[in-house]
């Protein structure tokens, strides 16, 4: 179902009238409702991996520089923090961040500059999801880090092949590593596709997991934002490395 806000007040309103609604689940446990904030209420719930051919077929190509470029950055880590790590620094990947938070959630779908004159959405999203622990993480993304010597991926090559060739998508909750996964409340869903890049589809969309969406109409981010500002929702608080703590400090003086 669509909704539309006009001001943060109607925001959590909405929110509030959503979370009283059962919603239909997917697997039998572990569902969770999470958030995801979209600048452009058009786009569809995909991974950046995906939304260019250039950089889904020449995904192995981009790791294994940034790999050679950057060995000390990455090192000792595995194959699903390495990837969480890349996207933290801009690299497309094919992990799909979702919130606990909905005012984070808003914050991402009304601060996107580059679509400051399209709708935004928050899509509430009911997904199962398991710790990052819990699951053989790595043995999904051996295609692009190959770990030959894995009993686990030898012993279960024929299903791991199967399951990256047919669109599965794995909810992860991670590890609170950072203070951005940390402040944004972040959760992922890999998506293990392998195949043609024509042939994707989006498993979210498939199995009927986006459950509401709430629109927000571009004449109403700027207000919108500002309200977030007032609850601490801001960019040094989303993105709190140094660089952006220092920019939120200027930015409150240049006004």
């Amino acid at each position: 179902m669509d909704y539309e806000i006009k001001s943060l007040s109607e925001y959590v309103e909405c929110i509030q009238t959503c979370r009283k609604k059962i919603y239909e689940p997917i697997s039998k446990s572990n569902d969770m409702i999470l958030f995801r904030g979209h600048g452009n209420f058009s786009w569809k719930l995909l991974p950046k991996i995906f939304r260019k051919k250039e950089w889904f077929e020449n995904e192995m190509v981009i790791i294994n520089e940034i790999l050679r470029q950057c060995p000390e950055a990455f090192k000792n880590l595995t194959p699903f923090e390495t990837l969480v790590k890349m996207q933290h620094y801009g690299m497309p990947t094919r992990l799909l961040d979702l919130t606990g938070n909905p005012l984070i959630a808003l914050y991402f779908a009304c601060n996107d500059i580059t679509q400051e004159s399209e709708d935004g959405a928050v899509l509430i999203v009911n997904f199962p999801m398991f710790y990052e622990n819990h699951i053989p993480v790595s043995s999904f993304l051996t295609k692009l880090f190959p770990e030959s010597d894995n009993l686990f991926v030898q012993i279960n090559k024929d299903s791991l092949d199967t399951i990256c060739k047919n669109s599965i998508a794995v909810g992860i909750i991670p590890k609170l590593e950072n203070y951005r996964i940390k402040n944004q409340d972040g959760y992922f869903i890999l998506f293990t596709y392998i195949g043609e890049y024509e042939t994707v589809f989006n498993p979210i969309e498939a199995n009927n997991s986006i459950k509401d969406r709430i629109i927000i109409p571009s004449q109403y981010k700027k207000g919108i934002l500002d309200e977030l500002y007032i609850c601490g929702i801001k960019e040094s608080f989303v993105y709190p490395e140094l660089e952006n703590q220092i920019k939120c400090i200027v930015k409150k003086y240049s006004i």
